[in-house]
């Protein structure tokens, strides 16, 4: 099962908009011809959260604009345009949210159609795979992301960047090149920044592994990559953990084979069978159990189907000679 929310949602922003509104008007920033530079010197709470996004700005000076309307059409009946606001009453925030919410639902369907980058549709600001399921899912920019078996990301596009946040599991990047809009990537202690290039991205348990096969990416700790991040070409294979980044020019097999997951398959080369079976326990119910550490250091190599895990047993049976015991929900493989 997938699931798909939007970027920012309308009703979402446009009431935090009316909120903050309304406590501007209380503490009685609202004076004159405020502007929001004006207003963000004096609440850096307020300036934070509109500064966030590009809609969060849009829906507060929609609403602002609109306030001020109603308040100068106000002073005009009662004959006296000096007279003090009284604080927004929530009828008047709700009639004023409301024009806001339109505001930026355009924005949405247009993608900020007023930096010239109209699109048909909002981002999603989440993609997720359930165990077993591959889906490669199109970006508003054009690039293009395959997500393997129980993973899922964030997507966060402002005028300025492309931000992906790996939340968890595993994806494979081919992005546009955009040389004014980075694509970025924060995956637990990494980030990956880029301007055109194809890559894996994998979440581990103790770091990040990122593994090129086209073009050029810059990898580090997350937390430091403006001063140590290191360059990985085609071919090259990064980890970052909290102790550091290590980078290993391991050859284009090696990333291909790295990256076999998205036709499907998985390959070995002489691996640890506790390692082959952690692998295929990623991308089926079934889970293969090693019941000795013995067992577990036999060495397998090959390529597999992934989704197949009675037909990797029954190899384990025939072809390696250790005993198979199977019951509900899971293969038991022995050597005795």
């Amino acid at each position: 099962m997938n699931a798909e929310f939007p970027l920012h949602s309308a009703e979402a922003v446009e009431e935090v908009a009316a909120t903050w509104l309304a406590r501007l008007d209380r503490n009685g920033l609202l004076h004159g011809e405020c502007d929001l530079d004006e207003l963000s010197v004096e609440d850096p709470v307020f300036s934070a959260w509109v500064h966030e996004s590009t809609l969060h700005r849009v829906a507060f000076l929609r609403l602002l604009a609109a306030w001020k309307r109603s308040e100068r059409l106000a002073a005009r009946r009662r004959g006296d345009l000096s007279a003090p606001r009284s604080f927004i009453r929530r009828p008047v925030i709700q009639a004023l949210a409301a024009a806001a919410c339109m505001a930026i639902a355009v924005i949405g369907a247009g993608t900020m159609g007023m930096f010239g980058t109209a699109r048909e549709a909002p981002v999603p600001s989440h993609y997720e795979t359930y165990l077993g399921e591959i889906r490669t899912v199109q970006l508003a920019d054009g690039s293009a992301v395959t997500l393997n078996t129980d993973t899922r990301i964030s997507v966060a596009y402002t005028p300025e960047a492309r931000r992906v946040t790996l939340l968890k599991g595993e994806a494979y990047f081919e992005v546009t090149p955009a040389p004014d809009r980075p694509f970025q990537i924060d995956a637990g202690e990494g980030r990956v920044e880029v301007l055109g290039t194809a890559f894996g991205i994998e979440l581990l348990n103790a770091g990040t592994e990122v593994a090129v096969s086209e073009g050029t990416v810059w990898f580090g700790k997350a937390a430091d990559i403006e001063n140590a991040a290191s360059v990985l070409e085609a071919g090259m294979i990064g980890y970052a953990s909290p102790d550091g980044v290590i980078v290993e020019r391991s050859g284009g097999r090696t990333v291909q084979d790295r990256l076999l997951w998205r036709e499907g398959r998985l390959r070995f080369d002489d691996t640890p069978l506790r390692d082959v079976a952690a692998e295929f326990n990623r991308y089926n119910t079934t889970k293969l159990v090693i019941a000795d550490n013995a067992t577990g250091a036999v060495e397998i190599a090959g390529t597999f189907p992934l989704d197949n895990v009675e037909a990797f047993a029954r190899l384990a049976e025939e072809g390696l000679g250790l005993q198979v015991y199977r019951s509900t929900g899971r293969i038991e493989l022995s050597g005795s």
